[in-house]
């Protein structure tokens, strides 16, 4: 009764085998007890509970020839001397694993008839220690046993479901919001970059008209720097919705972190130590260097703030990790499942001041921030980096204990690392035509006002529609479309498309504030000849502009 008493209440399974263990030693000689659990469709054994004065417990293992076993096999009860289990280990009917008892006590574990494992009791010292009355009572509670333990695997079940679609649930408004948060920070990313477009450059411009030593020449290469920062925030809000400007190349992780570090020891306060685990021969990993190093230096940064003017340590370590179906901490963030296989880990571990749960839950969010200064948009753009570069991340916090960040990223197939393009000699224009197709005014004033300084004649649209009637009038003479990829009515690719009927000849520079993998997928080449991402440089833009042009 007390048994079934305490498996009404709110214990684990773990305190019901320590209850069954305490209610059964007024009245057993339980000094070494056990209660095993047998699945069938399986064929193992569960020793669940085990306590023993000379044996550990063999946890969970394949049926064989035990001596619990026998007790399940059979369905019946087995009180054994010494004697008996010799003569049974003689003749191959058991094979005992450990100390052997002067005598062993074994009953079923029954629902409905049916063994679903095993309660037994041994003694070490005396033979006489259990009776057939003993074997009788233990066969009869053995029954209530086993329904409160059935019951209480049920309840554990049923709790495990409801957490297991708990997490589900926190995991699906996770990615809800990430991506929620991602289209609006590319959205306002881009919005911003035509902006940028036109400050960059028109500021650049106005500084080619006034002399070195006039006194507003200082001011306006302020103006332009102050525009790039803003450029440069744009770019980590890209970063964090996947859309940021990418160049994938096969890249060494451990000679990015290690040019890095030798930067940051430079600056960063002398108490830190840092601690590098760096594998040798580490397999290259194919991502956008600039990006990659975004995301070192962010991490890197980040734990030595968490440091702060306390001695402390930084724990740099890559490796090669295999990654199975089980480690989905590793996509709870990113919402990507990773395939099973083989990554490049990187591990940055500190001794700081470590992050509560609910800090955790948040520092990926764009502009969450813990400190005093900085715009809370570091942490993000580490998180969309990783993901658009199909990796994982997880993080691993304590209040007062540290912090580690965990990053896999898929192995590059390719064994040797890429050298940059040689520089090409683009020269001058000579004249020709451009005709620029965007629908924000700002970008085709500011484009035309740089185009026309360099002797180049222009030609504008404000839509795919107009450009696409434009460029059929100016066929003959038009030299490079710059085409915008966002526009309201004909989108870029489709305007795109009916150029390409047009003239399967025309050459199109396509414009985007998106990365240059996600703009120009889709697009044929030729007639696409060059990218070149929003928001851009005066001297970026003439470049391209020179080299396509002088290439017709």
């Amino acid at each position: 009764y007390h048994i079934t008493a305490v498996a009404h209440t709110h214990i684990s399974l773990d305190e019901l085998f320590k209850s069954i263990h305490e209610a059964l030693a007024p009245i057993l000689n339980v000094q070494n007890f056990y209660i095993a659990l047998y699945d069938e469709t399986s064929d193992m054994v569960n020793v669940a509970y085990f306590v023993d004065r000379y044996d550990k417990s063999p946890g969970l293992y394949k049926a064989k020839k035990g001596l619990t076993e026998f007790v399940i096999q059979s369905n019946d009860s087995q009180l054994l001397t010494h004697s008996q289990l010799l003569s049974y280990l003689n003749q191959g009917t058991i094979d005992v694993q450990g100390t052997l008892p002067q005598v062993w006590l074994g009953v079923p574990l029954q629902l409905q008839g049916k063994a679903i494992g095993a309660l037994v009791v041994q003694s070490y010292e005396y033979s006489s220690a259990y009776s057939e009355q003993d074997a009788q009572f233990l066969t009869f509670v053995s029954e209530q046993i086993a329904i409160v333990i059935e019951r209480k695997q049920a309840e554990e079940r049923q709790s495990d479901l409801s957490t297991e679609l708990r997490q589900q649930t926190r995991a699906m408004y996770r990615a809800q919001k990430m991506e929620s948060l991602g289209i609006l920070a590319g959205g306002i990313a881009h919005d911003f970059n035509n902006l940028l477009v036109a400050m960059i450059n028109q500021t650049s411009l106005a500084q080619t008209y006034v002399a070195d030593d006039h006194p507003s020449y200082i001011h306006i290469g302020k103006a332009v720097q102050a525009a790039e920062k803003a450029a440069s925030l744009t770019q980590q809000l890209l970063a964090y919705s996947g859309s940021g400007q990418f160049s994938i190349k096969p890249i060494s992780l451990n000679d990015l972190i290690q040019e890095n570090i030798d930067l940051l020891k430079v600056a960063m306060p002398k108490q830190i130590v840092w601690d590098l685990a760096i594998e040798n021969d580490t397999p290259l990993i194919d991502a956008d260097l600039a990006q990659l190093q975004q995301v070192v230096m962010n991490l890197l940064i980040n734990a030595a703030e968490a440091v702060g003017e306390q001695v402390g340590t930084i724990q740099v370590q890559t490796a090669v990790r295999h990654i199975t179906p089980k480690d989905d901490t590793f996509w709870r963030y990113t919402g990507n499942e990773l395939p099973a296989g083989a990554y490049v880990s990187l591990r940055v571990q500190d001794s700081g001041r470590g992050m509560d749960s609910k800090t955790i839950s948040k520092i990926f969010d764009p502009f969450f921030t813990t400190k005093f200064t900085g715009r809370g948009l570091g942490l993000a753009a580490v998180l969309g980096i990783v993901r658009s570069h199909h990796g994982g991340l997880q993080v691993s916090s304590k209040a007062g204990k540290g912090t580690a960040f965990d990053l896999l990223f898929p192995i590059s197939e390719n064994s040797t690392t890429s050298s940059d393009p040689e520089a090409i000699d683009e020269g001058s224009a000579t004249g020709g035509v451009v005709l620029i197709i965007d629908d924000e005014a700002a970008v085709r004033e500011t484009v035309s006002d740089v185009l026309e300084l360099e002797g180049i004649d222009v030609l504008t649209a404000v839509n795919g529609k107009k450009g696409v009637a434009t460029y059929k009038e100016h066929i003959d003479s038009v030299d490079l479309v710059l085409l915008d990829l966002s526009m309201p009515g004909l989108s870029g690719q489709e305007t795109f498309a009916k150029l390409q009927t047009l003239d399967p000849n025309v050459r199109i520079l396509l414009s985007s504030g998106y990365s240059e993998t996600d703009a120009t997928r889709g697009f044929d080449s030729p007639p696409l000849v060059d990218f070149i991402q929003k928001p851009y440089r005066l001297n970026t833009f003439l470049h391209l502009i020179r080299k396509h042009i002088k290439k017709k």
